[in-house]
C-alpha cells in the first residue's frame, strides 16, 4: 500500500529526517525519497529492510452488513489494530462502485509490500536534495451555497475593474459586512498604483470578515473576450502563487465572471476556473488544503454554475497518470440522505417538475400563478384547466387545496399556501404525509415552501428554516410512508432562487396471506464482503488480528426464526415497515421448512424486526381478549 507508508514508518518507528516521502501507485507501486542524499540513501536502505521483514495477509470478513460494521460501530476495532505497535490493519475496496452523485470514487490497490520500489531523487546537487512533495498534504475542494461573505477561509477572492473595490457585486457585499476599514486598507493597499488586467491586490481583511487578507484580481471590461479570459487566467494563477508564497492554508474564491460587468459565459467562467485549480494542484504545493468555491444561489444561472463546476472537478481528480490531485470533492447541494423517524430523507439539487411521484405539492399564494417560481412550473405543464381551478379558491390556513394532475406526470397535485411561517409549512408538510397515507399515495414531492425569493412579492425564508420546519412536519406524522425519501431541490429553467423538495416513496403492500417464501427470494442480496491488508511482524500476530475482526462482526451477529402465524399477524404497513428495516439495515433472509423467515445480521437489526413481529402478535392477542 504505496498510499499508506505513512502509516507503515509510523509502525516501525522510522523518523523521516529532512527526507520528503511521495508515494505513487500507478504505473507500479513505488514511494520516492527526496532529500539531502545521504538521508535519503539511509532511509532507503532502513525501509527496505524494514518492509522484507513485515508479514502480511489478506483477511476477509463476509456476511450481512458486514461492511457496514466496520464502517460503525466495527471501526473502533479497526482504530485499535491501525494504532497497535504490533499490526496495521488497511480496508481493501475489492470490488469498485459506480459513485453516487456527488461521491467521489475511491482508488484503493493492492500489492504485496515486499515488491514496493524505492527511488531516490538525483535531479539536484549531490549535497542536497530540494524538497518537490509532501506525503501529509491533502487538498480538499468544497463547493458550498452562499455568498464569499458567508465563508471563513484564510483568504477571500473578488473581482475588480479599473482598481475600484466596489465595482462588482461582489466587492459591494465585503464592504457592506466589513465596514468602512477595508475602503481605507483598500486604498493604502493600493496607493498611487493602477493595476493591470491579471494583477493581484492584497488587502487586508477586517475582524467583520471571515479571512485574515482581500486578494482583489483585476479584471478587464467585457467587450474583448479573448482579453476578459486571459486576464481572468492570469488573476487565478497570481492567487494561488500568493496563497503559495504566504503559506495560507484555505482560500475561498468564486467563480468570476457571469453577470452584468464581465459577462463571461458560466461555462467559460466555470472553466478557466477550474482549469486553473486543476494546474496548480499537478505541481508542487505547499501549506494550501483547503479552497472553497461558494456559489449563491438566488442567481439566474446558479445551477448551471454548481453542476458545471462539479462536473469539472470530478473529471479531474485524477489525472492521466492515475494520481489524484485533491483529496476530496464536497458540496452542500449534493445528495445527502438520512433517516427520519423510519422515513429516508434524500436531499439533491435539482427541478422539481422532472419529478415522477405519485404526488407533487405545489407552492402559491393563490393570487399570481404567472411570477416566475415553483407554482407558474407546476402550473405550466399541468395545464390552463388546473389553474382554473385554482382561481379564487378560497382555503384557510395551514390546509391543501387538493387537484387533478392536468398535463404534469403524476396522479394529484396538493397546492398549500406556507404564508413565509414556518409554523404552517410544517403543519403542511404532517397533513401532505396524512393525506398521501388516505390517498395511498406511494410517492410524493414537496418543494421548499416559501423559500423562493420575492415569494408574494417579499423575500423568501431561508432553506434551512424551511427545510427543518418539513423534516419535522413528516416526524411528527401520525402514519409515516415507508420508505420515504426527502429532497432538496434547486431552482427550475425559468426560476431564480432555490427550494427543498420532498420526494416520499411507499413500498408494496401484500394483503392476506404471505407467500414468505416468495417473499424472501425477491430481496435484494445484503450480503457483503469487507477486506483488508493486515501488516504485522509476524505470521501469528496477523492471524491473530484477522481472527479478531472475523470475532468482532461475529459478536456482533444474530439469528432469529419466524413461524408464518408471526408474520401473518403483521399489516400491509408493517410489513412495509419490516421490508425497509431489511433492507435499510442490511439484513439476510432466507426461508425454511413450513414457510418460516430465518433472519440474520447485526443485532441491533435482527432485534427491531423481532420487536415488529412481537407488537403485532400482542396486538393481535389483545384483540382476541376484547
Amino acid at each position: 500500500m504505496a498510499e499508506h507508508i505513512s502509516e507503515i514508518l509510523a509502525m516501525g518507528g522510522v523518523k523521516k529526517r529532512n527526507v520528503e516521502i511521495k508515494p505513487t501507485c500507478s504505473p507500479s507501486p513505488c514511494v520516492h525519497l527526496t532529500g539531502p542524499r545521504c538521508e535519503v540513501e539511509d532511509l532507503k536502505d532502513s525501509l527496505k529492510a524494514f518492509i522484507q521483514s513485515l508479514k502480511t495477509k489478506e483477511c476477509e470478513v463476509k456476511g450481512p452488513g458486514a461492511q457496514q460494521f466496520f464502517q460503525g460501530e466495527g471501526a473502533e476495532t479497526l482504530k485499535i489494530g491501525r494504532f497497535s505497535s504490533v499490526v496495521l490493519i488497511i480496508p481493501i475496496n475489492q470490488e469498485p462502485k459506480v459513485p453516487e452523485r456527488g461521491q467521489i470514487p475511491q482508488y484503493t490497490s493492492c500489492f504485496n509490500l515486499q515488491s514496493l520500489q524505492f527511488t531516490a531523487s538525483s535531479q539536484y546537487s549531490l549535497d542536497s536534495l530540494d524538497s518537490v512533495y509532501s506525503v501529509d498534504n491533502e487538498i480538499n475542494i468544497k463547493v458550498v451555497v452562499g455568498s464569499l461573505v458567508q465563508q471563513q477561509a484564510d483568504v477571500f477572492v473578488a473581482p475588480m475593474i479599473q482598481t475600484n473595490m466596489t465595482s462588482t457585486l461582489i466587492g459591494s457585499s465585503l464592504l457592506n459586512k466589513a465596514g468602512q476599514q477595508l475602503q481605507n486598507n483598500f486604498y493604502n493597499a493600493k496607493g498611487l498604483h493602477t493595476l493591470k488586467p491579471g494583477e493581484v491586490l492584497v488587502v487586508e481583511a477586517t475582524p467583520a470578515l471571515g479571512c485574515s487578507k482581500v486578494f482583489f484580481i483585476e479584471c478587464a471590461p467585457k467587450g474583448n473576450k479573448h482579453i476578459s479570459e486571459k486576464a481572468l487566467h492570469s488573476g487565478l494563477r497570481r492567487v494561488f502563487q500568493l496563497c503559495e508564497q504566504n503559506s495560507f492554508g484555505s482560500v475561498a474564491l468564486p467563480v468570476i465572471g457571469p453577470g452584468i460587468v464581465l459577462s463571461i459565459p458560466v461555462k467559460d467562467a466555470v472553466n478557466i476556473l477550474t482549469h486553473e485549480i486543476c494546474k496548480f494542484l499537478s505541481g508542487p504545493t505547499g501549506q494550501l488544503h483547503t479552497i472553497c468555491i461558494p456559489i449563491m444561489p438566488n442567481y439566474p444561472n446558479s445551477e448551471e454554475m454548481f453542476q458545471t463546476v462539479r462536473g469539472n472537478l470530478s473529471a479531474e481528480m485524477v489525472d492521466s497518470t492515475g494520481q489524484a490531485l485533491f483529496q476530496s470533492l464536497t458540496s452542500d447541494l449534493d445528495e445527502i440522505i438520512m433517516i427520519v423517524d423510519r422515513t429516508e430523507v434524500h436531499l439533491v439539487f435539482g427541478d422539481i417538475t422532472n419529478e415522477t411521484t405519485d404526488a407533487i405539492v405545489n407552492t402559491t399564494d393563490f393570487k399570481d400563478f404567472q411570477t416566475a417560481g415553483v407554482c407558474k412550473d407546476i402550473l405550466t405543464k399541468a395545464g390552463p384547466q388546473i389553474q382554473a381551478q385554482l382561481t379564487g379558491a378560497q382555503v384557510a390556513s395551514g390546509q391543501i387545496f387538493t387537484t387533478l394532475s392536468g398535463g404534469f406526470p403524476c396522479k394529484t397535485i396538493m397546492h398549500v399556501c406556507g404564508q413565509r411561517d414556518p409554523a404552517v409549512i410544517k403543519t403542511l408538510a404532517k397533513e401532505i404525509v396524512v393525506q398521501c397515507e388516505r390517498g395511498r399515495c406511494r410517492s410524493v414531492a414537496i418543494p421548499a415552501i416559501c423559500a423562493g425569493e420575492g415569494f408574494a412579492g417579499q423575500g423568501g425564508l431561508d432553506p434551512s428554516v424551511v427545510a427543518k420546519s418539513i423534516l419535522e412536519g413528516v416526524k411528527e406524522a401520525p402514519a409515516p410512508l415507508v420508505p420515504t425519501s426527502a429532497t432538496r431541490r434547486g431552482r427550475s429553467a425559468t426560476t431564480s432562487g432555490h427550494w427543498a423538495s420532498t420526494r416520499m416513496s411507499r413500498s408494496h403492500s401484500l394483503p392476506g396471506a404471505l407467500n414468505l417464501s416468495a417473499l424472501a427470494t425477491s430481496l435484494p442480496d445484503t450480503e457483503s464482503r469487507a477486506v483488508f491488508l493486515v501488516i504485522g511482524y509476524s505470521d501469528a500476530e496477523v492471524s491473530d488480528a484477522c481472527r479478531e475482526l472475523k470475532r468482532a462482526y461475529d459478536n456482533q451477529c444474530t439469528t432469529q426464526t419466524f413461524t408464518p402465524d408471526e408474520m401473518n399477524c403483521l399489516t400491509s404497513d408493517e410489513m412495509d415497515q419490516l421490508l425497509f428495516k431489511v433492507d435499510l439495515l442490511h439484513l439476510q433472509v432466507e426461508t425454511k421448512s413450513s414457510e418460516q423467515w430465518v433472519v440474520k445480521g447485526l443485532k441491533d437489526g435482527v432485534n427491531e424486526v423481532l420487536k415488529l413481529t412481537k407488537d403485532a402478535a400482542l396486538r393481535q392477542v389483545r384483540k382476541k381478549v376484547d
